[in-house]
């Protein structure tokens, strides 16, 4: 009876391009999964969508790494598309789609998505900017809440509601969140680059 394992395997290039933090070419010497390409690439970036592309292409293929990244989502003759959702990855889980496993020249394109932002300053838990994903409708009271909510000192009936046009014009709202939180007033939809104020005993 003889006993045969591989010790090593022929090196081979893999592609990572896109939303993580060090896209490129990378040497395959050992069996790897699309996950462990997009750690070996150091992990997602903050924008990167909820979605991968795996790229298969054939031996002696003209189809670049940089082509096929230029339009990740599109399908190409003799090329095996396979799509991989990365939220389970975003979440610190995993899936079957993330753990294929890569062949010589395969091409994994993170695409990027549009991020906008708000800002929550003042006597709340956590002040600072806070991304969102356009499209999704996040409501004032919710946006405090991301902030950890307000300190035990805050002015809450003080607050202020600083917003731009697209002119870059700036306009400042009066706005009592204490009534907004407990529904007492009307909750309303924020916009990107707003600054939701929330003045404290420490705030002129």
């Amino acid at each position: 009876e003889v006993l045969v394992s591989v010790r090593e395997y022929q090196a081979k290039p893999i592609y990572v391009m896109g939303a993580v933090t060090t896209p490129g070419e990378f040497i395959m010497s050992q069996a790897l999964t699309a996950v462990d390409a997009i750690l070996m690439a150091g992990g997602l970036r903050f924008n990167a969508a909820d979605e991968a592309f795996l790229h298969r292409r054939p031996e002696g293929s003209s189809l670049s790494p940089t082509m096929l990244a230029g339009s990740p989502g599109v399908a190409r003759p003799e090329v095996e598309l396979v799509r991989i959702d990365l939220k389970p990855l975003k979440e610190g889980r995993f899936n079957d789609a993330a753990t294929i496993t890569l062949r010589r020249g395969d091409v994994i394109v993170v695409p990027s998505q549009v991020i906008e932002q708000f800002f929550v300053v003042g006597d709340v838990v956590d002040p600072r900017n806070y991304m969102y994903t356009p499209g999704k409708q996040l409501m004032a009271s919710q946006a405090i809440s991301w902030a950890g909510g307000p300190l035990r000192t805050a002015k809450l009936q003080e607050g202020i509601l600083v917003r731009y046009d697209e002119q870059g014009n700036r306009t400042e709202i009066k706005m009592d969140w204490g009534a907004i939180i407990r529904g007492k007033e009307q909750d309303f939809p924020i916009q990107p680059n707003d600054i939701i104020f929330v003045p404290g005993s420490a705030f002129k």
